[in-house]
């Protein structure tokens, strides 16, 4: 729930329930239940979104995707494909695909805006491609909030466990907390802040795909 969702009377009535959170490149802020903050229960909730998501968009990304972006590249002519779609505005994106070496020889893309194109390529295989990056951004707005949310939760949570003053006093015994929650990893370091006071730092994040070689 956001704030700009809120009238300032529904504002005034949440105010006890909910705390909010400050989402980079987000015009409103993440109101979250006070109840959820610093308990086992909030983080387990976040992180189950999270995963709900990301398995979600695994799954689309085989079955939507995949097929959309094949079709486009059997297309190819000399390591590049162009093609269109068409805005509701009637003007058009033109997409242009190309082979990058550096990239293990895969496509990247980029494209414009054009007011009008006398041959759209590809027209309806450009539609399902921009409708497909439409959705995209769907999913990656979703784990952009959820993401900052959780690593919000996991700071309040670590700094109740171990507080500043603790942190004073320990900050040179090079101490990491592994936060193990539903199989997926969490390690905190103690860093620096600007002014030079110990903080805690999240430095790995989500790690259930983590190497660990042995000797």
């Amino acid at each position: 729930m956001l704030h700009n969702t809120l009238n300032p009377k529904d504002w005034q009535k949440h105010f006890q329930t909910f705390d909010s959170i400050y989402i980079e490149g987000l015009s409103g802020r993440f109101l979250i239940n006070k109840s959820r903050i610093n308990s086992v229960k909030g983080l387990n909730d976040v992180l189950r979104a999270i995963q709900k998501i990301q398995n979600k968009h695994k799954n689309w990304k085989e079955k939507v995707w995949q097929p959309i972006y094949d079709a486009i590249t059997k297309h190819e002519k000399d390591g590049q494909i162009i093609f269109h779609a068409k805005h509701e505005s009637g003007k058009f994106w033109e997409y242009e695909m190309r082979r990058e070496e550096y990239f293990n020889n895969q496509f990247s893309w980029t494209f414009r805006w054009k007011d009008s194109v006398k041959y759209p390529n590809l027209l309806d295989l450009g539609q399902q491609f921009y409708s497909a990056n439409e959705f995209e951004e769907k999913f990656t707005t979703k784990l952009h909030i959820l993401r900052d949310v959780l690593r919000r939760l996991l700071h309040d949570f670590i700094y109740k466990k171990y507080n500043r003053e603790w942190l004073e006093k320990n900050q040179f015994s090079e101490k990491l907390v592994k936060i193990t929650l539903r199989g997926e990893q969490f390690w905190f370091k103690i860093g620096r802040g600007r002014s030079g006071h110990p903080k805690w730092e999240l430095f790995i994040f989500q790690s259930a795909n983590l190497e660990e070689i042995r000797f």
